[in-house]
Parts: C-alpha cells; structure tokens; sequence
C-alpha cells in the first residue's frame, strides 16, 4: 500500500491581501498551521507528499517551508486547471508533479475550495446586512487582483 499525504495550511495569514497582521516570518498562527502539516508528514511517514500554498508569502517563510520539507517548491498557475489566474507554489517529492493527472486534479479540487472561502471571506467587505453593496465590484476586483498579481 502507498501512502500519500496531501494537504495545505490555509493562506490567510501569509496573502499580500492579508492588510493587518499579515505574517512576514516563520512564526504566528499561519506557521502554527504549516506545522500540524509536519507533525502528520512525521507521524504518518507518507511515501509522497505534496504541500500547496500561494506564491505570495513572504520570502522567508517560503525558505523555512522549503528547508523544513527538503524540497524545491514547483509553481503552478491556477489558470491550468480553473478559470482562476493564481500563482500557487507546490512542494513535493513525487517527480514530474506539474505533468501528473492526479496533481492537477488536486490543484484544481484546491481552487474550487479556495474560490467557496474567498467568496465568503470578502461576503462581510462587500454587502451589509440587509444585502446592500458595501463596496462596489471594481473594488472588490482590485482587492482580488493584488493578491493574484505576486
């Protein structure tokens, strides 16, 4: 039997589009996150693993990701396998990840979860209570559009 562990801590904490708070360091709660990831990758000794995050995360938080996991993160686009233009980077042990059925299938089962929660993330920015616009699509595009820019 092959075991394989798959998984991502969520991005909030490390986004460009995270404007209070954001984590800049190997530290606070996104990092606190990542690390349940490694206590599963000792635990459970998977015979390939695979960690997703976005590619806007600060430089020395990719650095300890990649120095903690002992492998290049692969960058994949989002536009691949959904209608989404983000930059996700990938860490893994299985060769040739980018041309795998099975790795795009998960990149794009990740965006469709992604798009569920940033849709709800932004649902208090832009409407009221009563449903009314907050803030207006062009905003909302922008908002959107920085994260996706790095």
């Amino acid at each position: 039997m092959m075991k394989l562990l798959i998984g991502g801590s969520p991005c909030t904490h490390w986004s460009i589009a995270q404007t209070k708070n954001r984590e800049t360091a190997p530290e606070g709660l996104g990092w606190e996150l990542f690390k349940n990831y490694r206590i599963a990758l000792e635990k459970f000794k998977p015979d390939f693993f695979l960690y997703e995050n976005n590619k806007s995360m600060a430089p020395a938080i990719r650095a300890q990701i990649t120095r903690e996991l002992g492998v290049e993160p692969i960058e994949i686009n989002s536009a691949r396998v959904s209608a989404q233009n983000r930059k996700r980077l990938y860490w893994t042990n299985m060769e040739d990840f980018a041309s795998c059925p099975i790795a795009m299938a998960y990149c794009f089962a990740s965006q469709a979860v992604h798009l569920r929660s940033r849709l709800k993330m932004y649902e208090d920015i832009f409407f009221t209570e009563d449903g009314s616009e907050r803030i207006s699509l062009e905003q909302l595009r922008a908002l959107v559009e920085k994260e996706d820019a790095t």
